[in-house]
């Protein structure tokens, strides 16, 4: 009856062992929230945000940290043509412009979005320009920057199919326009 007890209480010691070791890895702290591969490599932080007038929200603005936390989506083989007739091509990575617009609330009707960079460049946006565009925040999955000169990787809006000049590097301001 001894080699009974001894085996039983050897047998509770080790599910007493194995439960605590299974505690250890599958209970406790939840396991850490997995990155969005498509804003995998994005900094943190950047100093960088756009603000948007003209929309039933009233002007809103929206910091780095607002567009990240949007949904993002990746326009693959967007390409444009320079003044000189090149083409360029790549995989760009960010917000839609239209995600962006439906923050500020979109008044109904005929609608022109007046988009300016912090130069002051600016460009004058149709309805179906701007669903189809994104502001870009990886070109190749690489990060873009807050640098206006980088001729490649500087933060801007897509608009496939257009040429350079519609694709504003480092848009800040968007005004909803009534037609």
């Amino acid at each position: 009856m001894g080699q009974c007890k001894l085996a039983a209480l050897i047998l509770v010691l080790a599910l007493l062992a194995v439960t605590a070791v299974s505690g250890c890895t599958s209970g406790g702290t939840p396991a850490s929230p997995s990155v969005d591969p498509l804003k995998a490599g994005l900094p943190d932080t950047l100093d960088y945000q756009i603000s948007v007038t003209g929309g039933t929200n009233g002007p809103i603005t929206l910091t780095y940290a607002d567009l990240k936390s949007m949904d993002f989506k990746t326009l693959s083989d967007a390409s444009t043509v320079n003044s000189a007739g090149t083409v360029t091509t790549g995989n760009y990575t960010g917000v839609p412009m239209a995600a962006i617009l439906d923050r500020a609330g979109m008044p109904q009707g005929n609608l022109t979005f007046k988009v300016t960079a912090t130069d002051g460049y600016t460009k004058i946006y149709t309805m179906d320009q701007m669903k189809a565009s994104i502001l870009g925040l990886k070109v190749n999955d690489t990060a873009m920057t807050t640098n206006i000169n980088d001729k490649v990787k500087s933060i801007r809006m897509i608009v496939p199919g257009e040429t350079n000049d519609m694709w504003i590097k480092m848009p800040v301001k968007i005004e909803i326009i009534p037609a």
